[in-house]
C-alpha cells in the first residue's frame, strides 16, 4: 500500500465530501421535480450554497415526506 501523504488524505477527504454532497443535491433535486415539480426545482435555488452534509441529508429525507416545499424549507432555515 503507498503513503499517503496527510495533505493527500486531507485532499482525498474533501473530493468524498464534494461528491456526496453533490450526490445529495441530485437527489434532493429528483426527489423535488417528482413531488413538487417547477415549484420544487425553483427551491433548489436555495438548497445549492449548502454545504454541510448533515443538512443535506435531512433535507433529502424530508422531502420524501412534507406536504409543500415550503414545509421542507424549514428544516434548515
Amino acid at each position: 500500500m503507498p503513503y499517503i501523504t496527510s495533505i493527500e488524505r486531507m485532499a482525498q477527504e474533501e473530493g468524498w465530501k464534494e461528491g456526496r454532497e453533490e450526490g445529495l443535491r441530485k437527489g434532493i433535486a429528483a426527489v423535488m421535480e417528482v413531488r413538487f415539480g417547477e415549484s420544487g426545482l425553483t427551491l433548489m435555488q436555495e438548497i445549492e450554497p449548502i454545504d454541510k452534509v448533515d443538512i443535506l441529508q435531512t433535507i433529502l429525507d424530508r422531502a420524501r415526506t412534507v406536504a409543500t416545499p415550503d414545509q421542507l424549507r424549514e428544516c434548515w432555515q
